[in-house]
């Protein structure tokens, strides 16, 4: 969960527009959490 806090203020700061690698691991991690909800219920 740390590492989620670290990259989604680095990913607000930068605005997405400059590096590639960050915004994809956030859309990553949302879409394992909402396919793990998804799962769970």
């Amino acid at each position: 969960m740390e590492e989620r806090k670290k990259i989604l203020p680095h990913h607000k700061i930068n605005g997405g527009q400059e590096e590639d690698p960050l915004p994809q691991m956030v859309l990553e991690s949302r879409l394992l959490i909402v396919t793990d909800l998804a799962a769970t219920s």
